[in-house]
């Protein structure tokens, strides 16, 4: 089903735009983008209604200046769209975390495949490049390996999306396990 981006200008800005987000969602908007002078809203367009937006209070209100249009926004697959933008991430040259559409490289001690569908724990986060740091010990003083030893550890992957972290632990020997409820 199409959507309806309903886009307002608003002077000035504050308190305003809150005050309006919070009048569309007693209309039924469910989704808003906050941007530099306006907001962008969002409403199934059988919700759609522009008599009800000239009504809005915050329209009428004489210390703020509001201009709105609309426009419809096709159906797509939002979540095929960012899987298929999915980049690769790597960490080092020891681990590549990589989509099933993505080739092979070369040159990776450890290259994990992950279907990513807008979870977490794709790599591109700070915490699970650090953890993946801490796992293989890449983080060395003194050219000692400072990792921990996970041939027989139980690992568990609390909250983790694709569970990288849960496959790489068992790719050490590790059992993991992983939960994400």
């Amino acid at each position: 089903m199409a959507t309806v981006r309903v886009s307002f200008l608003i002077a000035p800005i504050d308190p305003w735009r809150d005050i309006l987000m919070v009048e569309l969602q007693d209309l039924g908007y469910d989704g808003f983008e906050e941007l530099t002078g306006g907001l962008d809203a969002y409403i199934g367009t059988a919700r759609f209604d522009a008599v009800a937006i000239s009504k809005l209070l915050t329209l009428r209100d004489p210390h703020v200046h509001v201009s709105w249009s609309h426009t419809i926004v096709e159906d797509r697959n939002w979540n095929a769209e960012w899987e298929s933008s999915f980049q690769p991430v790597e960490v080092g040259k020891e681990v590549r975390i990589r989509a099933g559409h993505h080739t092979k490289a070369e040159g990776f001690r450890h290259e994990l495949e992950i279907t990513p569908r807008m979870a977490f724990g794709t790599g591109h986060h700070a915490t699970t490049r650090m953890m993946v740091r801490a796992m293989l010990g890449l983080v060395e003083e003194g050219g000692e390996h400072q990792g921990p030893d996970l041939k027989g550890a139980t690992v568990c992957d609390l909250g983790c999306g694709t569970a990288v972290l849960a496959i790489l632990a068992e790719t050490h020997g590790g059992a993991s396990r992983a939960g994400h409820r």
